[in-house]
């Protein structure tokens, strides 16, 4: 099997910190701000901020993201030899590309089960514009909430409520559960191709935008990074970029189905079984940042790992096998 290598022809890669340019700052980047808020959530739960109570993002944890993603947008002149061979790199990623931080579910959308037939249950399926029950009825105006996908199953009514912009829905979930007769988890999204994502080491963040194409979600056939960081004074220095198309490079088509991943979700024990008697090979599982945090060698049809240790998040679980490579997405919570 023929092998072709990515080779991005960067320029200007080798700046030292010292010879980079102060871009100029700016938190008007109206078509990024929900970016920033996704991002900025992610930090607030990751580190257990005390906003972490608060469904509203505060400006003071959003604005420097968005400030940074506008110098960004505004630095330099990379070309890139690859997809787009002759397009400006930055353009790529904020126009033609157009690489936008996913929306998780504990910023986006809340599931609700109701057991038996109440009154404003009711209203809901009858798409009412008010459900007729304060609490719910005040969540949706305060936070410009709605529901959709409402479906009956026995006694239970189950119904999702989602977030017109981005809020926390950690304390918007706490509140339902509390109502009488219903629960609330975070809902399921589907879908897990192109994303930005953000480190902050306190002096400098890293963010790296992934494009992902192809068989998605299965785990996307083509898959681009182009990782950045940000200096205080938007200061913007390009660090790498990288990536692999499955199409040409001879990885595993994940239609083929040879890995099963479950449970998945899963926070404690997770089962990864090979449908094919070629078993032999190494699994890694990856953090979003690029991270190795689990990696084992893989013996038998059946391999186990523990994430009870793992932090809540989308990780990448690749099984390495001769010559083909397979990508499965995990959620941990």
């Amino acid at each position: 099997m023929r092998y072709l290598l990515l080779t991005f022809l960067l320029l200007s890669v080798s700046k030292s910190y010292s010879q980079l340019d102060t871009i100029q700052c700016s938190s008007q980047f109206p078509s990024y701000v929900n970016d920033a808020k996704y991002l900025a959530l992610r930090e607030i739960i990751s580190i257990n901020d005390p906003y972490r109570d608060s469904a509203i993002i505060p400006a003071s944890h959003y604005i420097p993201i968005l400030r940074d993603l506008y110098a960004i947008s505004q630095y330099g002149n990379l070309r890139i030899n690859s997809l787009y061979p002759y397009s400006n790199i930055i353009d790529s990623i904020f126009g033609l590309l157009s690489i936008h931080a996913r929306a998780d579910a504990d910023a986006s959308m809340v599931t609700v089960t109701v057991t038996g037939s109440t009154g404003w249950v009711q209203n809901i399926f009858n798409d009412s514009i008010y459900s007729g029950n304060d609490t719910l009825d005040n969540l949706f105006n305060q936070y410009g909430l709605y529901y959709a996908s409402p479906y009956h199953l026995s006694n239970l009514y189950i119904f999702n409520v989602l977030a017109s912009y981005p809020v926390n829905m950690t304390p918007i979930m706490n509140t339902i559960s509390t109502m009488a007769q219903t629960s609330a988890s975070f809902g399921q999204l589907i879908g897990d191709a192109s994303n930005i994502y953000m480190v902050d080491s306190g002096y400098v963040r890293h963010y790296t935008f992934r494009y992902g194409g192809g068989d998605c979600p299965a785990g996307c056939t083509i898959n681009y990074y182009w990782k950045f960081s940000v200096y205080p004074n938007c200061i913007v220095q390009f660090d790498t970029s990288y990536g692999f198309n499955n199409w040409y490079y001879g990885i595993e088509d994940m239609n083929e189905g040879k890995l099963n991943v479950y449970p998945n979700p899963a926070s404690g024990r997770v089962t990864i079984q090979f449908s094919d008697n070629e078993y032999k090979g190494d699994l890694k599982l990856s953090s979003m940042n690029g991270s190795v945090v689990q990696q084992i060698t893989v013996s038998g049809p059946k391999a186990e790992l523990d994430i009870s240790g793992l932090s809540p998040g989308i990780y990448d679980l690749v099984y390495t096998r001769q010559d083909r490579v397979t990508h499965r997405k995990l959620t941990v919570y």
